[in-house]
């Protein structure tokens, strides 16, 4: 079971997650997650003296749009 919510005001997304095992325990548990725009992570990167080559909106390669499910940026020395 996950429940997710987009707090604006501290641009986070909170994850709240439950699994039940086999013998019917449950164990709960919160993510957050900062969200960034892809500027800010492409300034982080250079500052650190890397190039972003690639931007991805997900593991499968697709192009990264703003509706995209997650943004994987690629950079090299």
């Amino acid at each position: 079971i996950q429940e997710r919510r987009y707090d604006v005001a501290r641009r986070r997304i909170e994850k709240r997650v439950e699994r039940r095992d086999a013998e019917g325990r449950t164990e709960t548990w919160i993510e957050s997650v900062a969200v960034f725009e892809r500027a800010e992570i492409e300034e982080l990167l250079e500052g650190a003296g890397l190039r972003p080559t690639a931007c991805w909106g997900d593991f499968d390669g697709r192009a990264f749009e703003l509706d995209s499910p997650r943004m994987i940026l690629v950079a090299a020395r």
